[in-house]
């Protein structure tokens, strides 16, 4: 899966019903890039003082650090996934959560049943990414009012994608439900 791409698999027994559908995705790590962008320019300084001094005969090691600082601080802010999400539907109801939630990260499991969700909904955050870039959470709506995180600090691509796929399976599997002889085709 890219950096900030939706995921979706669906798993079929042999009559072709559904048993199960994973949505996955990623999160932004704000705190993470900005370190990195700090330690990429810490480092791109030290290389540029480093390869001043080196040319008065001395600082070829402080050059050779601030790049490797440099490159770390890159890879910090740009090779390294996002924190990964996924959400599960089960054909028995129940919602599993493998990567766990933001604020419940050790819980696999959201309790009660997937008929009790009346939405689930991307939605903007207050707090922005470096370079400004607006953040989005995935919410899910219970029937009661209640509501869970499933998300949070994902780019907008990335949150109405989980939106949508999450919706997607949820009405796949309602349909499958209420219609025994509904058979989902596995290559839409």
């Amino acid at each position: 899966m890219d950096r900030f791409e939706v995921g979706r698999t669906v798993s079929q027994d042999e009559d072709g019903r559904i048993d199960w559908i994973h949505v996955g995705w990623h999160e932004a790590r704000p705190f993470v890039e900005l370190i990195g962008w700090k330690l990429f320019i810490a480092g791109a300084g030290s290389t540029g003082i480093g390869y001043v001094v080196s040319l008065m005969g001395g600082g070829t090691f402080m050059m050779a650090l601030g790049a490797g600082g440099a490159l770390a601080g890159l890879l910090l802010s740009y090779a390294l996934p996002g924190k990964q999400r996924a959400m599960v539907l089960y054909a028995n109801g129940s919602i599993g959560t493998p990567c766990g939630t933001p604020w419940r990260p050790w819980e696999t499991e959201i309790k009660g049943t997937h008929d009790r969700i009346v939405s689930i909904e991307s939605r903007p955050q207050q707090q922005t990414q470096s370079g400004g870039r607006r953040l989005f959470e995935v919410v899910l709506i219970s029937k009661r009012g209640s509501i869970v995180l499933l998300s949070h600090n994902c780019p907008e691509e990335s949150a109405f994608g989980a939106a949508v796929q999450l919706t997607e399976a949820l009405g796949d599997l309602r349909q499958e439900a209420a219609d025994p002889n509904y058979v989902r085709n596995a290559a839409a």
